[in-house]
């Protein structure tokens, strides 16, 4: 009896294993480490979380320029930190600038809406302890999650990157280094036409 019990236990774990083996095959139900696999396998990496950054409007001493501190940073009301990315500000005769700030961490939460006040975590001197958003210059993002890199995988296999293809198009427009493009959709291929107009 001692000796089956013993057997039925590893041959237990031996068809769990074999189990997630066969998972593992297929991206769409594969774990986590079997996804990063085929990932680097086709050269698809996993998209990285973005850091938002924001032009932040600030007060002070009017037509002053004031110099911001290294380490000098705003947060907003759930401890997020965003670090200026100059060192320092020239305020007009109204004694209001701009900044541009970028968060310390990655995610979607780090995007904040216009007017949202941030507060410096120690004011450098001449500036007010306050200051605006004015606008978005990047929206931050999550990093991508496993299922969406799967199925990102999945998309690479079934539609192999060739010749002028849709996915050559869509890889074309994703590496474009301006913007975090999340998605892209190809408008249907045409046959080039005999003469032009129609391209």
């Amino acid at each position: 009896w001692m000796w089956a019990r013993a057997l039925a236990f590893i041959f237990q774990a031996l068809q769990a294993q074999a189990d997630q083996n066969s998972r593992d095959i297929l991206p769409d139900q594969a774990s986590d480490d079997a996804v990063a696999r085929f990932g680097n396998v086709y050269g698809v990496p996993r998209r990285p979380g973005v850091a938002a950054q924001h032009t932040v409007t600030v007060t002070g001493t009017p037509s002053a320029t004031i110099a911001i501190p290294v380490g000098a940073a705003l947060s907003w009301t759930d401890g997020t930190l965003y670090d200026p990315t100059s060192t320092s500000v020239t305020l007009n005769g109204g004694g209001s600038g701009t900044i541009t700030v970028e968060s310390t961490t990655v995610g979607a939460t780090t995007t904040r809406d216009s007017g949202d006040v941030l507060t410096w975590q120690s004011a450098p001197s001449g500036l007010n302890p306050t200051g605006a958003v004015a606008s978005t210059v990047t929206t931050g993002a999550d990093v991508e999650s496993i299922g969406d890199w799967a199925q990102r995988i999945i998309s690479r296999l079934q539609e192999r990157p060739a010749s002028g293809n849709r996915a050559d198009w869509k890889a074309w427009a994703e590496a474009f280094k301006g913007l975090d493009i999340r998605q892209v959709w190809v408008y249907p291929l045409l046959q080039p036409p005999a003469s032009v107009p129609g391209l």
